[in-house]
């Protein structure tokens, strides 16, 4: 069928000549030569023809794309066991690094990344840092504020864009435990250091958990006022007496820490009871280190039942137990309720309060006592110092106590008699013993030393002895001792019996230091291993190949400063301040040990303990 023109086109087409034909091109052209086939290969060898995938049809595309998105592994795990995980991860980097993967794990830790801040300003070169931990936390209008009161290293020189002037970041929501260490920078720098954190307080409305070594009246002020706060620790020794209205208000702590470090108490320690008296339904932890708790007028005790329903730690020190706190103590606090109970070192009026302790136990089943814990100092003044009397009167109220109940599953006996050089070892006397021997359920046993008086040296503890503290306590996985060096190769046999031992801490026992050196230090940890090695060794030698985390449970052994991880294989990278590790092989067996002396962070010119062992221990109890 001819198609159809409108006449406009037809008539332009008549206009129009048509174009002419190209001629043809007559020309010939020479025929190009090939290369022969063996040279094609030699230059460009054949590549192999990888076989096409199948195609897929097209109403099957929806769902190939579907199954070919990776889930990841933990979104199959319950939230629970997720967090648990997570907990796991307490390095900064690590964490940062984990936030910018994904948007899902952006929103998961970065409230972690700010979840604690520790700041401090020991010296004037620790300002820098302070400033820097804290400006994240302040708005711009903050900053400038401060810039105006000092110039000082650390502070920003541009803001962000994404950020209004007035605006708090929001991180600041996101921190829930605050750490102030020592500041004392100087007179001259100190203004600087209360600005910045008073501008930090009035930012973190969210703190749970706050521990400080300064006591100023805006930090006070701050404290009072917030909705969230249930845990605090105070030192007294850096306290500004404007502060005390406003501590006074604080309420319904569930733990508290009250230390005075000072030489001089020339504080008003009214406050110290009017926040126990605050908190007294709600304290879980109390902690009071302080030299005149009892001179002071304390709260009124209850008619009925005891002040202090909750309580499960207490810890006591440098107190004075005069007849008024005795009484309110034992109507206040139902003791044999406590799974902790921590006795440093005391004031007048002791072996009285060792003394109840001791009735009250002895008049209770055991199922009725929940102490688990006790931490006892076992020191009184050494007894060469004092009056023999009395230092024997309060040892025997001490041990009396200790022997009336069998419950505990960690005892720490402190600083037992340090005697003089000239004097003969007195060794582990039986009433001691037999009063540690009747926690049969015990995990941790440590008899430690805070250091050694001028003159003396510490009791050591004989193989005879330590062969009954193993067999006595089947379930011991941690011990600290003395040992005696005469019996080093003994002893170790002994410990290589422990069939759960986990960790072996040696103290030193001699005033020069025959455990201090490197070499004497390494010759116990060798002593240990070679005994471990050759423990029961006709007994399994025709089991295969030796595995030392199937022959013991030992991993940790620590002399004096010294630390070592004792295992078959170290897998990964080796920790920041470890060794590397070194094999140490006896009777046909291996295994590799790491010195960690120096894996665990100083805390020497800081300000605070870097591992923060009052902040972490009430972390666990809250969550």
């Amino acid at each position: 069928m001819a198609s159809r023109r409108s006449s406009r086109l037809q008539g332009r087409a008549a206009i129009e000549p048509a174009d002419p034909a190209p001629a043809p091109d007559l020309t010939v052209q020479p025929a190009k030569r090939k290369a022969s086939a063996s040279k094609i290969d030699a230059l460009f060898p054949p590549k192999a023809k990888q076989a096409k995938p199948p195609k897929a049809q097209a109403g099957s595309k929806a769902r190939s794309t579907k199954k070919s998105a990776v889930q990841p592994v933990t979104s199959a795990l319950p939230q629970e066991v997720f967090d648990l995980i997570l907990d796991q991860i307490t390095d900064p980097s690590t964490i940062g690094k984990m936030a910018r993967t994904c948007k899902k794990y952006h929103a998961i830790m970065i409230p972690r990344l700010h979840q604690r801040v520790a700041v401090t300003a020991m010296f004037h070169a620790h300002i820098q840092k302070l400033i820097q931990s804290i400006e994240p936390y302040l708005s711009i209008s903050q900053m400038k504020a401060l810039k105006k009161q000092g110039k000082y290293k650390g502070q920003q020189e541009t803001y962000s864009p994404h950020l209004a002037e007035h605006q708090v970041p929001e991180c600041a929501s996101f921190v829930r435990q605050m750490i102030i260490g020592v500041c004392d920078p100087g007179r001259k720098h100190e203004h600087i250091v209360h600005a910045y954190l008073n501008e930090a307080f009035n930012n973190m409305r969210n703190l749970q958990i706050v521990e400080t070594m300064l006591m100023t009246k805006s930090i006070a002020q701050n404290l009072a006022s917030m909705e969230h706060l249930q845990a605090l620790s105070i030192d007294l020794s850096k306290f500004d007496s404007d502060a005390r209205p406003f501590l006074k208000k604080i309420k319904n702590l569930k733990h508290l820490s009250v230390t005075d470090n000072s030489f001089l108490s020339l504080n008003q320690h009214d406050l110290i009871p009017q926040i126990i008296v605050n908190s007294r339904a709600t304290l879980r932890s109390l902690i009071v280190i302080k030299p005149d708790f009892g001179s002071t007028p304390t709260p009124k005790a209850p008619a009925k039942g005891h002040e202090f329903p909750n309580l499960k730690s207490l810890s006591l020190g440098r107190t004075n137990f005069d007849n008024d706190f005795s009484k309110w103590l034992q109507r206040s606090i139902n003791f044999m309720s406590l799974r902790e109970l921590y006795l440093q070192p005391l004031g007048d009026g002791k072996a009285s309060f060792f003394d109840h302790l001791a009735t009250l136990a002895a008049s209770k089943a055991s199922s009725e006592i929940a102490l688990r814990t006790l931490f006892v100092d076992l020191s009184d003044g050494h007894s060469f110092l004092g009056a023999p009397e009395s230092s024997q009167l309060v040892f025997d109220a001490k041990i009396n106590f200790l022997s009336s109940f069998d419950t505990l599953t960690s005892l720490e006996l402190s600083d037992y008699n340090q005697h003089k050089i000239d004097l003969p070892n007195p060794g582990i006397p039986d009433t001691v013993l037999n009063a540690i021997l009747k926690h049969k359920g015990l995990r941790t046993l440590k008899m430690s030393y805070v250091g050694l008086v001028s003159g003396c040296k510490v009791p050591c503890v004989p193989a005879a002895t330590l062969t009954a503290m193993l067999d006595g306590l089947p379930l011991l996985e941690e011990i600290h001792f003395a040992p005696e060096l005469d019996e080093l190769d003994e002893i170790s046999r002994v410990l290589a019996r422990g069939a759960n031992l986990k960790s072996i801490t040696c103290y030193p026992v001699d005033p020069p230091g025959v455990l201090r050196s490197e070499s004497s230090s390494e010759t116990v940890l060798k002593s240990i291993l070679q005994a471990s090695l050759s423990h029961n060794a006709d007994a399994s030698s025709s089991k295969g190949p030796f595995v030392w985390e199937d022959h013991t449970k030992l991993r940790e052994i620590s002399v004096v400063l010294r630390s070592w991880q004792a295992k078959s294989h170290f897998v990964g990278r080796t920790p920041k301040g470890a060794k590397k590790p070194e094999m140490f092989t006896s009777q046909g067996r291996g295994v590799m040990y790491r010195d960690v002396s120096w894996a665990v962070p100083s805390g020497i010119n800081l300000g605070f303990d870097p591992t923060h062992p009052w902040v972490e221990k009430v972390a666990r109890d809250m969550d």
